[in-house]
């Protein structure tokens, strides 16, 4: 079957079955909406009913968000991008997800949701503590037996840094920076929820 020909409504020209042979006719006839800010011709047809759009796409543009810029002046999301863990202070890359910044690295993540979840179930959660400053200040001495700690170990290790309350949060203590210290972990175990003038017996142990 030959195929079916019409005449344009506008200009007389054949077109293949349809009312107008070109775009440039058929704006001829049914007139493009004007933008409302700059009067400017938006694209979408009087009769289209997908017609929401009342301004033009360079007005729109405009209006649009702008981007974030990284540290490094780049655009966010653009490659990876260095962060800084809030717990243990060590910085990583990683590519951020629709402009959100991480916390943690991966390392740390689910021993500070931890953290956070222990210290809010008890309703002494403040803030992060990041561990690197507290130990930093400390010197990586132990505030309840004197010695030094052994910074190249990781817990359970008996000499191995950690972080303790002063106050035990079982007590009344906070999850803050304030509240916290450097302690072995042997002495940190021993020690469990005491505080107050009976970490000075632990030195006798």
């Amino acid at each position: 079957m030959a195929d079916v020909k019409r005449s344009c409504f506008v200009c007389g020209g054949q077109s293949d079955n349809r009312k107008f042979c070109s775009d440039d006719c058929k704006w001829i006839v049914r007139k493009r909406m004007k933008c409302v800010e700059c009067g400017g011709s938006t694209g979408w047809s009087h009769t289209d009913k997908r017609a929401v759009a009342p301004r033009c796409t360079k007005c729109r543009d405009k209006t649009k968000k702008p981007v974030h810029i990284r540290k490094d002046g780049k655009p966010m999301g653009s490659g990876p991008q260095t962060f800084t863990c809030c717990r243990c202070g060590q910085d990583w890359q990683r590519a951020a997800a629709r402009g959100q910044v991480p916390k943690w690295c991966p390392s740390c993540r689910h021993m500070a949701e931890f953290e956070r979840r222990r210290a809010r179930e008890k309703g002494a959660f403040v803030e992060d503590v990041n561990r690197a400053k507290v130990f930093a200040a400390d010197g990586y001495r132990c505030h309840l037996c004197g010695d030094m700690t052994d910074k190249t170990k990781r817990a359970p290790h008996p000499l191995a840094p950690t972080i303790d309350h002063v106050v035990p949060l079982s007590v009344g203590g906070k999850h803050e920076p304030t509240n916290c210290r450097t302690a072995h972990s042997r002495c940190n175990s021993v020690k469990n929820n005491r505080g107050g003038g009976e970490q000075m017996l632990l030195l006798a142990v």
